[in-house]
């Protein structure tokens, strides 16, 4: 999979990427551990104040 992706782009493309994927799924693990609501407010509106 590797050598495909090589193929379309740099790999220092390939490495940003990495380290986004790896905060997005860090960031889904504390998001679970935690039981942090994601869901918007019960009127619907996702910007509190």
């Amino acid at each position: 999979m590797f050598k495909h992706a090589l193929e379309h782009f740099s790999i220092e493309e390939l490495s940003d990427a990495m380290i986004v994927i790896g905060y997005y799924r860090l960031l889904s693990i504390y998001i679970r551990t935690f039981d942090v609501p994601v869901d918007a407010q019960a009127d619907g509106n996702w910007v509190k104040g």
